[in-house]
């Protein structure tokens, strides 16, 4: 890439005419684009290390970080191959030259799909958790993920098994690789029909509680992002190979990253910054939000402290892995229990149609005078191990 026109562009445009196509060469503005765009990843990486560092902060640990660093993975791998696609840089002697590769593997299914199944796959584990009272662990979560995968690969695999004259290829002279209609037609039904899906889930969440509601951000996400996906698919429509406008090719991935930047930075930049420069007392403010909201019994935080030893200024501990949880069918914590200790460290359930006791870690305050056991009503949160914070068990006010 360089800031002037060199000899092989010019080449390119000579090539170009003689097909009847006026095309504008890679020129400045795209080697700017690429830096502009470059450095904002790049910004966002600190960022995801940062939050990767803090992944056991409450806040941070509910946005579920390890989601949130593949889609910024997914992220890098769709702006390299906007890079190859929207012809911003040359192709030829270097790997981008190989369409399939790079233009299906990495910038459709590794990049554009998969954010987009990533945000679809978080927004599904929020409505089954907060909307249809389930945990979206095990089976359930395997299921999801497969079917994710399967779909990828089943993509990948029929797309090497085609022609490449009616998915992706390379065009000699051109430097450029090539979509067929068809190809570009089922890439953008598969984006629209994720987009759809998210916007659909996040309205039925729409009325979670506010520590964990994401409607606001995702209203902005999803406003942002369709906006994006009906300028591309007008824009696809009626230029295919707007590539060769300078204006339109630097326009089209740039309005693409600031979708991207803004779909993951919208969830993630208050807790970041709040653990950043007030870690200690916004994480008091975003306990004391479970409780306000009434989360301490329909999501079984416990509630022995009370709202003056909250003010207080004393240390929690939040949060504590769980070797094991309850399922929604067990009998709710507060009833029935068996072995609940002073420290609340383990407490086991008498459910008879569960069978068998099953411990579960209990989430306490460690304030003083919270030495209450569950037997006189007080109420946890389940977590599952390795799990973020919204991942809770879910269950009707005991």
């Amino acid at each position: 890439m360089s800031f002037s026109v060199t000899a092989a562009e010019e080449a390119r445009v000579q090539i170009f005419k003689t097909r009847g196509i006026d095309l504008e060469p890679r020129q400045a503005a795209d080697l700017i684009m690429t830096i502009v765009i470059a450095t904002v990843y790049f910004v966002e990486l600190l960022a995801v290390l940062f939050m990767l560092v803090n992944r056991e902060y409450p806040p941070i640990k509910a946005k579920n970080p390890w989601t949130m660093l593949a889609i910024f993975i997914a992220s890098i791998f769709w702006f390299v191959g906007d890079l190859q696609a929207n012809g911003h840089v040359p192709l030829v002697g270097t790997p981008l030259a190989k369409c399939k590769a790079i233009g299906v593997w990495m910038h459709i299914i590794m990049g554009v799909c998969s954010v987009s199944a990533l945000i679809g796959l978080r927004s599904y584990g929020l409505y089954q958790i907060f909307h249809r009272n389930r945990p979206f662990i095990g089976t359930r979560l395997y299921v999801s993920i497969a079917f994710i995968v399967g779909s990828l690969l089943a993509f990948g695999i029929v797309t090497e098994a085609l022609p490449e004259s009616v998915s992706v290829y390379y065009v000699d002279g051109f430097d450029m690789c090539g979509y067929s209609y068809g190809f570009q037609v089922a890439i953008f039904v598969f984006i629209w029909i994720s987009w759809v899906v998210v916007a659909a889930l996040s309205w039925r969440i729409r009325n979670v509680k506010s520590s964990f509601n994401e409607s606001r951000e995702t209203a902005i996400a999803c406003i942002v992002v369709f906006g994006v996906l009906i300028f591309m698919t007008v824009l696809s429509y009626i230029e295919r190979i707007y590539p060769v406008s300078v204006k339109l090719r630097v326009l089209a991935t740039s309005l693409i990253h600031f979708s991207a930047v803004m779909t993951w930075w919208l969830p993630m930049a208050v807790p970041l910054y709040k653990c950043l420069t007030d870690r200690k007392a916004y994480q008091k403010q975003w306990i004391y939000k479970l409780r306000q909201d009434g989360l301490q019994r329909a999501y079984l935080v416990n509630t022995a402290s009370t709202e003056g030893e909250m003010a207080s200024g004393e240390n929690y501990s939040y949060l504590y892995k769980a070797d094991q949880c309850y399922s929604t069918h067990e009998t709710p914590l507060g009833r029935g229990v068996d072995g609940a200790s002073a420290n609340g460290e383990l407490l086991y359930s008498s459910n008879k149609e569960a069978g068998a006791e099953k411990p579960m870690t209990r989430v306490s305050s460690n304030m003083p005078g919270s030495s209450a056991s569950s037997r006189n009503g007080d109420t946890e949160i389940g977590v599952y191990p390795g799990s973020s914070a919204s991942n809770l068990v879910q269950r009707p006010p005991c």
